[in-house]
């Protein structure tokens, strides 16, 4: 005979529709062939869950579910025994609110060292979406597991790569459960896995809430609306800020070194910073911020600490004041560098020097040194002598750091980068650049993914080496930020989505919509290209569908009665798979109808029914190109 035994887990719902309005939630948990999630109670509705697990994970490489659990004890909290090596307790967080949370501890009760790791709430089901570990990668084995495709690498911010994650659909209702590691006692925690020692234990905190739509809205309320549970709520102030917000729109930076020729030829005792950016212009459009860093790795060799150095570079301060004028003049803001680690050279306070820099120089930003994150002293800092001035961290802030600063790199520590960049979905106003490198091999996947991520990439050029194919790639990554800027409102937006569904795997696509206007950004990792219907789209009467990267317009494919995009990508060599230089990209918009154009023999006719100019090139929009601008009224050329 099977003893069933019930425990009844309660949850404040809030506002689950217009029907539920604000009610209780229950999540029924019973022992039947091991511990099985049964049923999620609503008010008055009950939603069957055909007995899913309440979570699976990994024990060195094999795959464990509670549903290969038995129950040792119950009441307040579940005890669970997994054969005679774990003891794993659930409690239930009753003041917790909104959503349920619950604390998942895992004891060795065994004589030997456990490995665990991939935890993941209602356990991996290949019908639906899940984000764990994949493989053995030591920065970045997050995947996000899509039926029916490949699981796609992910960046998660630096303090959840461990984090578990699950959509689960049932009948009338969805919802999600998201674990995040939160403690251990005794046990070798890595950045992935635990060790668990006998004796030791590690717990996670479990998550679970409703979304209303499709798997990506439940990924963006917790990642977006909850921030992840980092925070109890986020204070926008610094997002809110006029002076600040120039930053979300910028896509193009450089960090040189002081002594870099590009920024000072030492043998002709000349900057040559104007040259570097009048060739930016022509190449990629040009700037939008660049930094010079005359401290690592010669501070230190002497007592002249940081600020010391920006000090006695060629002509000092007032000869970087007008530099940094002359930069701005061409479209460039100027950043200087902070060390934080600078301790033990001449004492000077540190908000002070930077402070003192900051004003002498006329800086824009200060690019932070071995730091994730800003502080609010350092912020006021440099308030204090200039407005408009961002903090810009070496690392990606987390969530709980993310309203102290409005901006922070994808560090290229992280080699070949994950292709979608889940930070950008948590605070989509909060401005990511990529750190790519010039010295080594061609990188158009890094100017690639930035692009398909709606961010931007800082060239970081430090190393010495200026490989003969960088023009090319220049050019490439110009395609890539002319459409990022043309349309750059649409991707510090809040409603965007990732991996819309497509009829062909390892092309991939975001959508960004905004207002009257829907970008699609697209990656291939196709080698003989694609050229295809990909993914359904609505173009309404008075719309029109535009490949921004071909610059046509395309006409939908009807399919089953439903439209679907015509996405045509270049081929590439497949021996570039796997490195910095594989994928293609392509961009699509549905677009307003508001522009008229008709020829007839070699007379032009054109007026824009808004907007306030019209631009004609001769042939393919390029940055080298000047075009000829127009009012909107009607006329002819």
């Amino acid at each position: 005979m099977i003893i069933k035994r019930f425990l009844c887990l309660v949850l404040f719902a809030g506002l689950f529709n217009a029907v539920l309005g604000q009610e209780e939630t229950k999540l029924t948990v019973i022992e039947d062939n091991g511990v099985i999630v049964k049923s999620i109670h609503v008010g008055g509705e009950s939603f069957q869950t055909n007995g899913i697990a309440l979570f699976s994970f990994l024990l060195g490489e094999e795959l464990i579910s509670s549903s290969d659990c038995s129950i040792e004890s119950e009441g307040d909290s579940l005890m669970m025994i997994y054969k005679e090596e774990l003891s794993i307790s659930w409690l239930v967080d009753h003041d917790f609110q909104p959503g349920l949370k619950g604390r998942l501890r895992f004891l060795n009760i065994s004589g030997d060292t456990l490995e665990l790791h991939n935890l993941v709430p209602f356990g991996e089901q290949e019908n639906l979406v899940y984000i764990t570990g994949k493989g053995r990668h030591g920065l970045s084995r997050t995947h996000l597991f899509r039926p029916g495709f490949d699981p796609v690498n992910v960046i998660v911010p630096d303090n959840a790569w461990n984090l578990g994650f699950s959509e689960l659909e049932l009948e009338g209702a969805s919802f999600f459960g998201l674990v995040r590691r939160s403690g251990s006692d005794g046990a070798d925690i890595r950045r992935f896995e635990n060790y668990l020692l006998p004796g030791s234990s590690v717990w996670y905190d479990f998550y679970v809430d409703f979304y209303e739509g499709e798997w990506q809205e439940g990924l963006r309320k917790a990642f977006q609306e909850r921030v992840l549970y980092d925070l109890p709520e986020f204070d926008n102030s610094l997002y809110e800020r006029k002076d600040l917000k120039w930053i979300r729109h910028s896509y193009v930076s450089h960090l040189l070194y002081g002594w870099d020729h590009q920024f000072y030829e030492s043998k002709e005792g000349e900057f040559m910073l104007k040259d570097f950016l009048k060739r930016g212009q022509l190449w990629y459009g040009g700037d939008d911020f660049v930094g010079i860093w005359p401290t690592w790795p010669s501070l230190g060799l002497d007592q002249r600490n940081q600020w010391d150095l920006f000090r006695d570079l060629p002509g000092g301060l007032t000869r970087l004041n007008k530099i940094a004028e002359m930069s701005r003049k061409e479209g460039a803001k100027f950043f200087i560098c902070y060390n934080p680690w600078d301790e033990d050279t001449r004492a000077e306070s540190h908000f002070a020097g930077m402070s003192d820099l900051v004003k002498q120089i006329g800086a824009d930003g200060v690019v932070l040194d071995t730091r994730g994150s800003s502080s609010r002293e350092m912020q006021e800092a440099v308030d204090s002598v200039r407005a408009g001035v961002v903090m810009y961290s070496e690392g990606m802030a987390v969530p709980k750091d993310m309203p102290g600063i409005v901006s922070g790199r994808v560090h290229n520590a992280l080699y070949y980068p994950p292709l979608l960049n889940l930070n950008k979905l948590i605070k989509p106003d909060f401005a990511i650049f990529r750190v790519a490198e010039l010295a080594y091999e061609p990188i158009r996947r890094e100017y690639a993914t930035s692009f398909f991520n709606g961010y931007g990439t800082e060239l970081n050029i430090f190393r010495p080496g200026r490989p003969d194919w960088i023009e090319d790639d220049y050019r490439f990554f110009g395609k890539t930020v002319r459409i990022l800027r043309e349309n750059t409102g649409n991707f510090v937006q809040y409603d965007f989505v990732p991996l819309v569904p497509t009829l062909c795997d390892n092309i991939y696509v975001n959508k960004w919509p905004l207002g009257n206007k829907i970008v699609y950004t697209i990656f291939s990792l196709i080698p003989e290209g694609f050229d295809g219907a990909l993914f359904e789209i609505d173009v309404p009467d008075g719309k029109h569908l535009f490949d921004l990267w071909q610059h046509k317009e395309l006409e939908p494919l009807e399919k089953d009665g439903k439209q679907f995009a015509p996405v045509r990508t270049d081929a590439f060599h497949s021996s570039f798979l796997g490195t910095n230089n594989e994928g293609a990209v392509s961009a699509l918009a549905v677009l307003p109808e508001i522009l008229d154009i008709n020829i007839s023999g070699d007379l032009l006719s054109f007026y824009a029914s808004a907007g306030d100019c019209i631009k004609i090139w001769a042939g393919v929009p390029d940055y080298e190109k000047t075009p000829v601008v127009f009012t909107p009224r009607a006329q002819t050329i």
